[in-house]
């Protein structure tokens, strides 16, 4: 079956759901244009298993819930076309709709949700603490790879501001490293320090911090953290299913799609062992377009807009 009778086959297919109600024809025709939008947009004219595969592929950035959604229902049209007599044989085996062990990527960010995440709102919010706080975490995650525990851990004297780098001193098995400190990562953690970090703190204070009962301050709570990074996120995209290990995932997708070494990437990544990182690197191929486009986003951001964190 090719683009143009799938299209014809698939008015009939959703005709048929006609005395069912508004939100399941709904449901039904997402899901049908979702799939033809992607074959348009890929130049693709035969629906069969390479479609599917690559169809597949497109959906990693989304939640594990509404990846199976959008197979689901593609899967329910092809069958109807199966009993229908249209189609020989449903593309979708029954391998490929078992999506446990291919979704096992965590979601990644999209280049349109990496343009949203580098934005500033230019709401009052946009000038609060909390808002300035949360999004330096979520940037500096999203271009560092590190984790939210080891971000946590970063004091001011940490970041090497001149060669780009911050010092990880702290990392999963008592393993120190350096991770990426980018200009634009920069320039958001400048304005935080600046505008939002609270005065009394000194360099010796984690970078993120909250008073201590007993005076002082100490290291921001992981929950405090993790809420504000996914409270910024969603605000900003509006994806819910974003977590800080989602924005390592993200830059770690990013690294493999330019060709880095899995020793390389196990260095930056802080893994114990090569062959975790070259698994990392094997489940997150599928990710090449989205991160090709990512890394235009970065740079795009990094040269026309240098003031605006």
């Amino acid at each position: 079956m090719n683009l143009a009778e799938f299209k014809t086959c698939s008015e009939e297919y959703l005709a048929s759901y006609g005395n069912m109600s508004r939100n399941t024809q709904d449901q039904k025709r997402r899901g049908v244009e979702k799939f033809i939008r992607f074959m348009e947009s890929e130049g693709r004219q035969e629906i069969d298993q390479k479609a599917i595969l690559a169809y597949r592929k497109s959906l990693l950035g989304y939640s594990r819930n509404t990846f199976a959604q959008y197979i689901s229902r593609l899967n329910t049209a092809l069958e109807w076309m199966v009993e229908s007599g249209m189609l020989d044989k449903n593309p979708i085996s029954k391998k490929m709709r078992m999506s446990e062990k291919y979704i096992s990527a965590k979601s990644v960010l999209s280049a349109d949700d990496i343009r949203r995440i580098f934005s500033t709102s230019t709401s009052s919010f946009g000038r609060k603490p909390v808002y300035i706080r949360n999004r330096a975490m979520t940037i500096l995650l999203l271009t560092s790879g590190a984790r939210e525990s080891e971000m946590l851990a970063l004091t001011p004297a940490d970041l090497n501001w001149e060669e780009g780098y911050a010092t990880i001193r702290s990392g999963k098995g008592g393993k120190g490293r350096t991770v990426p400190f980018i200009p634009y990562a920069q320039m958001v953690m400048h304005t935080y320090l600046n505008k939002a970090r609270p005065k009394e703190a000194v360099d010796k204070d984690p970078i993120f911090v909250q008073k201590n009962e007993g005076g002082g301050f100490k290291p921001l709570s992981r929950i405090t953290a993790i809420y504000g990074i996914k409270s910024y996120v969603e605000a900003m995209t509006g994806r819910e299913d974003i977590t800080p290990h989602s924005l390592r995932h993200t830059c770690a997708s990013m690294l493999v799609s330019s060709g880095m070494n899995p020793k390389e990437l196990q260095m930056l990544l802080g893994h114990s062992s090569l062959d975790m990182t070259q698994r990392y690197a094997q489940m997150l191929k599928p990710q090449t377009e989205i991160a090709a486009e990512t890394r235009k986003v970065f740079e795009g951001i990094l040269e026309t807009t240098p003031g605006l964190a």
